[in-house]
């Protein structure tokens, strides 16, 4: 029996950045994208809102590509219960871990230098550590190749031109 998709865009509504869509198919719940939000500061200073409910309660989470606003709060998930598979394309997976670590890095020199000079420190979304734990959780697919996420829903990635690694999400149930 098919069950009936339920999409919700949690991030990337109204805007370019931030992608983040969660989609329900029945009690299996999949996650594509968690994008840094990125141009005003107002706009900005949200990053630190998980717009994920539950992040505990995603099956899996499927990351089209590394530019940061499809990939820039992926730590912050682990933070918040998130343990399942994080899936991606080969080359994604290989530049996951140094976007996400040259990111934290300058998180933290910029709090470092904000708090040195008397000014607000940004906020820090997320360390070396869980940037660590989130790629631990990498499962690179093949263009093509097909992964049940949960009992009868199948995740495949093709290929798009977009970067190096980037793929379209084709969710079947």
């Amino acid at each position: 029996m098919t069950s009936p998709f339920a999409i919700r865009l949690a991030g990337a509504a109204g805007e370019v950045t931030g992608s983040c869509t969660l989609v329900e198919a029945g009690s299996r719940r999949i996650a594509v994208d968690f994008g840094l939000i990125q141009g005003k500061p107002e706009r900005e200073a949200t990053n630190v809102d998980m717009q994920i409910d539950r992040p505990d309660w995603l099956d899996a989470l499927a990351l089209t590509h590394v530019h940061a606003d499809h990939c820039g709060r992926l730590p912050m998930l682990t933070r918040s219960g998130f343990s399942g598979p994080v899936l991606c394309t080969h080359a994604t997976a290989q530049l996951l871990p140094l976007i996400l670590g040259g990111a934290a890095r300058l998180q933290k020199r910029l709090a470092s230098e904000a708090k040195a000079t008397g000014r607000v420190a940004p906020a820090v979304l997320f360390d070396q550590r869980e940037v660590d734990r989130l790629c631990s959780m990498l499962v690179p697919l093949d263009f093509g190749e097909p992964f049940e996420v949960a009992a009868g829903l199948t995740l495949t990635l093709h290929p798009i031109g977009h970067i190096l690694g980037a793929a379209c999400v084709l969710l079947t149930d």
